[in-house]
């Protein structure tokens, strides 16, 4: 068991809020409810946007007699989001980990290249800004938790008290992946590693699964053929795709 402490102001996962959420949407949205995990039931009541239209807040009431209690006039809230206190949260270092190579087989090349032409670009994406518990702490190098929803990290050698550092080392299994394909546009491998921030900023599972070798020495990346790969109950299809054509991408 720990100890969580509760404020005034949360952190919430992004792909837990939508504006304008589609049918079947159980967590956060405008005039909606859904459940602080371990904590009490809330109601968003208004947003707050930045000039460039972001959403930057989201105001919400809570019920406090919700608090590991179901609401006492029997009202059903579906949706459980979980949260860090933004006054307690502590930064830390979170490194997603993913496949090396872009093919099952690296020595599947063309004429001239080698496996190192099959590497992918993206198999590390580095996330510095990330806010955890404020119990992890105390973790030490070594030590392996389970971060909800997200899949389970183990303490990197480089952390440090001042700068944690966490490894994910397997993402949560997911039973009912749904694709979309995305073609016809070459990224810069800047953007490309760009693309992989915001998608698992809309989930943490939400990934690129497959990417084609560099196509000349710039390194861009074709596209054509790219599959998305994300979990259709932790993203909407409108939100994915929103971040699609953001890139300027193309969905099959």
């Amino acid at each position: 068991s720990r100890q969580i402490p509760f404020s005034r102001v949360l952190y919430i996962e992004r792909e837990d809020f939508l504006e304008n959420p589609p049918k079947k949407f159980f967590r956060l949205a405008p005039g909606a409810e859904v459940r602080l995990r371990y904590s009490y039931i809330v109601k968003c009541t208004n947003v707050v946007k930045d000039a460039a239209g972001n959403i930057t807040e989201v105001h919400c009431t809570h019920d406090p007699e919700t608090r590991g209690k179901n609401p006492a006039d029997g009202r059903k809230v579906q949706g459980v989001i979980h949260w860090v206190s933004a006054e307690h949260a502590v930064n830390a270092e979170v490194r997603l980990y993913d496949t090396l190579f872009s093919k099952l087989d690296p020595d599947d090349v063309e004429p001239g290249q080698t496996y190192l032409d099959n590497i992918n670009p993206l198999s590390l994406v580095t996330l510095s800004n990330a806010r955890v518990e404020p119990v992890l702490a105390e973790a030490r190098i070594g030590d392996k938790f389970q971060f909800e929803r997200m899949g389970y990290f183990c303490v990197d050698k480089d952390s440090t008290p001042d700068k944690l550092v966490f490894n994910r080392t397997v993402t949560l299994k997911e039973a009912a992946l749904k694709k979309m394909r995305i073609k016809d546009k070459a990224l810069d491998q800047a953007k490309a590693a760009q693309l992989v921030k915001d998608l698992a900023k809309l989930a943490p599972s939400t990934k690129l699964v497959t990417i084609s070798q560099r196509v000349n020495k710039e390194e861009l990346l074709e596209l054509k053929g790219v599959t998305i790969e994300y979990d259709p109950d932790k993203v909407a299809d409108e939100a994915l795709l929103a971040l699609v054509q953001q890139y300027e991408l193309i969905k099959f």
